[in-house]
């Protein structure tokens, strides 16, 4: 098999054109006839017992078929290896040409056409030995009184009211129906609507408000206007939203004291001991930020001074990753994208499919790096990594989980994600990061520190 030509079509695409002799395909043809004999039954013969020559008879064509495909990909995976070639996905093949040329072939020679996704070459900038400035992350004693005082609302408990009228603070417990126009807007129509923290600043201001001064079983009615950054507000349609419905419970939201009987609960024996664990919680969590913090640093720094054109295959490949995941989450919480504002979906398509490529270019980028340094993940480093996946999902027998990963085709996946982590540790190993202002950081990095600020908030 010889290859004739390669052209580049685009940055990322390859037209290669191979040139197919009729005893190129008899090797692959060959290995399709065992596999096929060994599973092969028909009629009037035991599995794996049918002749040969009634299998040609039969399946001759298909086999030809399968044999010409293999023959192209082993040709495509041969010339990728001598002209480093990073190949992404399948090679795309002709169907109608494949089926035209599958019978010439068996007599004279066929060119074939392929196109082929792949990286162009690229370089990484400077990966290790960097300075990057790590934003202030330390917690101070109005931290751990905020966590306790955030505990203490954990553990508040209500008292049912109906002595008097609804006011600031209340929890309320509401059947409410939103209509736009005539149109009944799902995702605020409910039998049952807890309203916590009345004109707490949760919610619309001017949603809380009317609201206020209703006793228990009341009817309401009123109306109001969606501000324009409001994930329902749809330009070119009526904004105002019209609301009818009925107080069910209104509750009065009572804090237990801050004191040792209040630890006890907690299961510690004083309230000082409760306030040294949080310190240690508090201190843990930081150090947690702290190492995502640089985590980011170097992949913001990495991300944007590095010039490559991501392939179109590789970004969908990590959008519907994405997307999957997402909608997963959405499911599991309950959450509903049939109800948003057509505005609102593009939005967040646009942002998915701009992290897709971020994701996309960050495995280019990480791919490089290991295959520099010479990082790779053992088939220990596997076994171990997928036991923590399985312990953290309850599943105890790790030999079913990573026959499940196989079996649903997630063992590449998974071994990829495993590498890119190993990667990223070593990036933080291998560089140098100085607190406060004294040290430079470039515009990935300080996009990256300020991410961890809002982490920490």
């Amino acid at each position: 098999m010889k290859v004739l030509n390669i052209e580049e079509v685009a940055p990322t695409k390859r037209k290669m054109t191979l040139q197919i002799e009729p005893g190129d395909l008899e090797s692959e043809r060959e290995e399709a006839y065992e596999e096929l004999g060994k599973e092969a039954a028909l009629p009037g013969f035991r599995k794996g017992k049918v002749p040969r020559k009634l299998l040609e008879l039969r399946f001759d064509k298909t086999i030809r078929r399968e044999a010409f495909a293999d023959a192209v990909g082993k040709a495509v995976k041969d010339v990728a290896k001598e002209r480093d070639l990073h190949i992404i996905g399948r090679p795309d093949l002709d169907e109608s040409e494949i089926e035209a040329k599958v019978d010439q072939v068996t007599e004279n020679a066929v060119e074939v056409n392929v196109s082929l996704d792949v990286v162009p070459p690229f370089e990484v900038p400077p990966y290790k030995d960097q300075k990057f400035n790590l934003p202030p992350l330390e917690f101070t004693e109005e931290d751990i009184e905020a966590s306790l005082r955030r505990a203490q609302e954990e553990e508040a408990y209500y008292v049912a009211v109906d002595d008097r009228p609804t006011r600031e603070g209340d929890f309320l417990l509401i059947e409410v129906k939103t209509t736009r126009g005539d149109k009944e807007i799902e995702a605020l129509t409910h039998q049952r609507l807890m309203v916590g923290d009345l004109c707490g600043g949760e919610r619309l201001e001017v949603f809380d408000k009317g609201l206020l001064g209703r006793v228990k079983g009341e009817q309401f009615e009123f109306d109001y206007d969606l501000p324009s950054d409001h994930p329902l507000f749809e330009e070119g349609e009526t904004n105002t939203l019209h609301v009818t419905g009925r107080i069910q419970q209104i509750n009065d939201r009572v804090l237990p004291n801050l004191d040792d009987e209040f630890a006890k609960d907690l299961g510690y024996e004083t309230l000082d001991q409760y306030r040294a664990f949080t310190r240690n919680q508090l201190e843990y969590q930081r150090s947690a930020v702290l190492a995502g913090a640089k985590r980011r640093l170097v992949e913001g720094h990495l991300l944007s001074k590095t010039e490559v054109t991501v392939p179109a295959a590789l970004v969908q490949t990590h959008y519907l990753r994405l997307k999957y995941s997402r909608e997963i989450e959405a499911r599991e919480s309950g959450e509903s994208e049939a109800s948003l504002p057509t505005q609102e979906k593009r939005r967040r398509e646009l942002e998915t499919m701009y992290e897709a490529e971020q994701d996309a270019k960050r495995t280019l980028v990480f791919a490089k790096i290991a295959e520099l340094e010479g990082l790779s993940l053992s088939d220990d480093e596997y076994i171990d990594s997928m036991a923590r996946i399985a312990r953290s999902q309850g599943e105890k027998d790790i030999d079913k989980f990573l026959a499940d990963a196989e079996r649903k085709g997630l063992e590449n996946l998974y071994k990829e994600s495993f590498l890119m982590s190993k990667v990223s540790r070593f990036l933080v190993e291998n560089n140098e990061f100085v607190k406060g202002s004294g040290a430079e950081a470039d515009d990935g990095a300080k996009e990256s520190s300020s991410d961890a600020n809002e982490e920490k908030d």
